[in-house]
């Protein structure tokens, strides 16, 4: 069992359950958490826990017992160093992206559909697929670099193929930066989204329907991890622009299908009630692209 980083040092740091590293790891330590990540700042403390019989001998035995057994079980005692060879095979294979591919398909949840999805590519000729979601993967934190990423634009052209024309129109940008790890998230020019709104209203006017991707960047939707990176925001509504942009999609009048990409529950009720379809997708990973496609 290990800690999440900080935890333990944050009973006493942020939570003021404990006066100090020493008791808090002692408390951890007797709760069951043999590991203290990510530098051990409060199990360090645990030989003066033990003379002061904050612990036992017996506990920290414990915790020590269940580390080594796992690292006998993995086998790092005999073979300490991981083959890269193997490492750089088994990422972004055909598997793993099978698995992703797999996983991106049953997590879509339809929350409305008029009768509009599925689509077809033979009523409809051309397609805009619009939103400052639309031509990114959105991964979210923690997600590493894939090799490969599928968003919905490119998802979209996949599926179509020749039968259609896909359009496609960015209509605002959320954030400056999609840095998950910069401190600082400043929205974008509000100015130039609504120039970017006007674009896409003259992309759409010249669809047949539109598929309008909207939601979080890695910067709107976070864990806030210290006092100057914060996660938190003021309000449920999509952050910058977007219900703007919906607004002047929704007032052309066309079959309109909303997907969701994003990292909490927004309130979307103006868009929930207009839209003929309405998905939310959550972070899809790296295959998402072609299973909201085949949505």
């Amino acid at each position: 069992v290990v800690s999440d980083y900080f935890a333990i040092e944050q009973m006493a740091d942020i939570h003021k359950i404990v006066p100090d590293y020493k008791t808090a790891a002692a408390l951890a330590l007797k709760s069951g958490v043999d590991v203290d990540l990510p530098d051990g700042a409060g199990f360090r403390h645990l030989v003066d826990a033990v003379r002061e019989g904050l612990v036992s001998e017996r506990d920290v035995d414990r915790a020590v017992r269940r580390f080594l057994t796992l690292k006998f079980q993995s086998g790092v005692f005999e073979r300490p160093y991981a083959d890269a060879d193997v490492a750089e095979a088994a990422t972004g294979n055909a598997e793993g992206r099978a698995l992703a591919l797999k996983a991106a398909r049953a997590a879509p949840i339809l929350l409305k559909n008029d009768g509009l999805l599925p689509l077809s590519a033979d009523r409809f000729k051309r397609i805009a697929v619009i939103g400052p979601n639309a031509n990114v993967a959105r991964l979210g934190g923690y997600s590493g670099d894939p090799r490969q990423t599928v968003n919905v634009l490119e998802g979209v052209r996949a599926r179509v193929g020749d039968p259609a024309r896909v359009l496609h129109a960015e209509g605002v940008r959320i954030t400056d930066s999609d840095d998950w790890w910069a401190d600082e998230v400043n929205l974008a020019d509000p100015a130039e989204n609504r120039r970017l709104i006007r674009e896409a209203v003259r992309v759409a006017r010249g669809a047949d329907i539109v598929v309008l991707v909207l939601g979080d960047t890695e910067q709107t939707s976070r864990e806030g991890w210290a006092e100057n990176h914060l996660g938190d925001r003021t309000e449920l509504t999509l952050p910058g622009q977007q219900d703007e942009l919906a607004e002047a999609i929704f007032a052309l009048r066309k079959p309109t299908a909303v997907v969701l990409l994003n990292g909490r529950p927004p309130a979307v009720t103006d868009i929930a009630e207009k839209a003929n379809a309405l998905i939310e997708g959550w972070y899809l990973g790296q295959e998402g692209g072609t299973a909201m496609a085949e949505v």
